[in-house]
């Protein structure tokens, strides 16, 4: 699955090495090892490949914008998902940045599970975008894969229902919007109209839809649908039992989403600027020690 979490990167077999030591060790040889192996490893390893924005447009419904997507990339295949928010007034984005959070990739945060204004029913919804051919070069249309999306709950209180679902998106009688890498913002072709899905499955890279936890009966009672927790979606793109892609996001509803971690860039500031703050100290060292022995 999709979650992009930073690894430590280790030197391999035939890599150059950071620091290198020939002879005595002179004191900076001493300090920069020990003060910023582990810096540098940090801030070259931060290596999220991720982008807000479909390849495609957004191409089902009207006033859908192409923005605050997660979105990961693999063999060819795109796949993006987004929660924004539905209930009281509809938006493109999720309300962690009004609210004052900065949340990490993949993470979307709601105040409310739901909104009086429609109770049984999430106050976020759930877009999502399938591409199987997002550089335009395989020539593979949606037919050729199998889909998975599987959505499970975790209540705060670690109380009352969890329920988890997994199915076909793209089963062959559906509501999705169809169309191709060119089809323009609200483009799309309906699934449950004439040619239908089934057809379309086999004209088009690109399938996109939006939906509520309270559409579909994934709750035994509607009523827990307001349940504060945390939700945890993946989206995945098979071929012959084989996962070729995946996706997922995490929305927070009613719950605090954690701290986001440093982005890359700053990481990376950081780790150059204790460089030069660490080497300059080093330099000072080495002039002195130089100063103080005899001629």
């Amino acid at each position: 699955m999709f979650t992009f979490h930073p690894s430590l990167t280790t030197l391999g077999a035939g890599t150059s090495p950071l620091f290198y030591r020939t002879g005595r060790e002179t004191p900076s040889m001493k300090l920069l090892p020990k003060a910023l192996l582990g810096l540098l490893l940090l801030s070259f390893t931060w290596n999220i490949s991720q982008a807000d924005m479909l390849t495609s447009e957004v191409i089902f419904g009207s006033g859908n914008t192409n923005e605050n997507f997660t979105v990961s990339r693999s063999n060819g295949i795109e796949i993006g998902m987004r929660a924004k928010t539905r209930y009281p007034t509809p938006s493109n984005s999720d309300q962690s940045g009004s609210l004052g959070y900065s949340l990490n990739e993949g993470d979307y945060y709601f105040a409310n599970p739901t909104d009086a204004s429609q109770p049984l029913r999430g106050s976020w919804n759930l877009d999502w975008s399938v591409n199987s051919d997002y550089l335009g070069t395989s020539g593979d249309v949606l037919s050729a894969y199998d889909y998975e999306l599987a959505i499970s709950f975790a209540p705060e209180s670690g109380m009352g229902a969890a329920p988890s679902i997994d199915f076909d998106p793209l089963f062959p009688i559906n509501d999705n919007w169809y169309g191709t890498n060119s089809t323009p913002n609200g483009g799309g072709q309906v699934g449950n109209k004439s040619p239908f899905a089934f057809a379309l499955d086999d004209l088009n890279n690109v399938a996109q839809n939006s939906t509520n936890v309270g559409f579909f009966g994934f709750f035994p009672n509607p009523a827990d649908v307001s349940t504060p927790g945390i939700y945890t979606i993946v989206l995945s793109v098979l071929e012959n039992d084989v996962v070729l892609a995946s996706n997922q996001i995490n929305v927070y509803a009613g719950v605090n989403p954690p701290v986001a971690v440093p982005e890359p860039t700053s990481m990376a500031i950081f780790g150059l600027g204790a460089l030069g703050l660490i080497g300059g100290a080093a330099r000072k060292r080495m002039k002195r020690n130089r100063e103080s022995s005899p001629a």
